[in-house]
């Protein structure tokens, strides 16, 4: 049912995400009396959730949706406007080991950036493709992060930590942008994402801060709502969280372009509760088995919004 659902929800999206009150949508389970249940829905993120009868015709959600040939119920969830980076402030002070832990060696978690970027996490460390039982000589961010919005150039330095984050430390080089998948502000995106090549002196590692070694990637397919999950940020330290929607389309405000990068779009994205802050993007989320699921490039006080790593992998090759 899932994959059906998927599939009928990428005909919908232009007539819903053309509707201003509608933030996103994606595969959800049911919530009745407060609850979640075990039912599959398509889960509406709106602006401002209002009773029905305080809705004129017309703008009402459907309680149940035709999608593909086949019935599904719906379910409203009240959502502020995604954005990216996003303006959560930090919950705490920085989390120790999260951005005052800097060595040769490299694990997700830590704060790092492009030399002129402010805040921003590395995500995880990587083999090239092929490279089987080879020392890693990637890690990635999200293109914000470490490309500037597509405006840095390859090569350029990436500093541990961001600036914004080093309180007095000193800033070390420990990458140089390798590549990037460009941001389509205003239209159609999969990924926010980039990455970084690692320079001598350093040494990628598999571990997350706080968290532990990372399995391998889990299957899409096993990304479903409901699930438990966590991640590691430089600003947050550890956060834990429930995946409310998978296979998501939400419209994301990249504030800094203003009216260009107000509705950019993202398809096929997880979306979480609450679980990062100002200086977390790019950290990677994790299922209960350690096996990594996304990366976090957008939130709010209420969601996180993160990238299937799946694609991210694909398009950076």
């Amino acid at each position: 049912m899932m994959a059906d659902l998927k599939f009928a929800l990428a005909g919908a999206m232009d007539a819903y995400l053309a509707r201003a009150d509608v933030s996103g949508f994606g595969i959800g389970l049911k919530t009745v009396g407060g609850i979640a249940s075990d039912e599959l829905c398509v889960t509406f993120l709106v602006r401002r959730k209002m009773p029905a009868r305080l809705l004129h015709s017309g703008q009402a959600l459907p309680a149940r949706i035709r999608l593909g040939g086949k019935i599904y119920p719906t379910d409203v969830e009240e959502a502020l406007r995604p954005q990216a980076p996003m303006l959560v402030p930090p919950r705490t002070e920085p989390p120790p080991g999260a951005a005052i832990e800097y060595g040769a060696v490299l694990r997700g978690g830590m704060s790092a950036a492009h030399q002129a970027s402010q805040y921003g996490t590395l995500g995880c460390c990587l083999r090239s493709a092929g490279k089987v039982g080879g020392t890693p000589e990637l890690f990635i961010s999200c293109n914000h992060v470490l490309a500037l919005y597509n405006q840095a150039r390859l090569g350029d330095p990436i500093l541990a930590p961001a600036a914004a984050q080093a309180h007095g430390l000193p800033r070390t080089k420990i990458g140089v942008l390798a590549m990037y998948v460009p941001l389509r502000f205003g239209g159609l995106n999969y990924v926010d994402s980039a990455a970084a090549r690692i320079v001598a002196g350093n040494a990628g590692s598999r571990e997350i801060i706080g968290l532990g070694l990372l399995g391998a990637p889990a299957p899409p397919h096993e990304i479903v709502p409901g699930q438990l999950v966590c991640m590691s940020g430089s600003a947050s330290g550890k956060t834990a969280g429930r995946i409310v929607a998978v296979h998501s389309s939400v419209k994301i405000d990249y504030w800094q372009f203003g009216q260009l990068g107000r509705d950019t779009v993202f398809l096929d994205q997880i979306i979480t509760g609450p679980m990062g802050a100002l200086g977390d993007s790019g950290s990677i989320l994790l299922d209960q088995r350690n096996r990594p699921l996304g990366q976090l490039f957008a939130g709010t006080v209420r969601h996180g919004y993160f990238n299937y790593l799946a694609n991210t992998l694909a398009l950076l090759g």
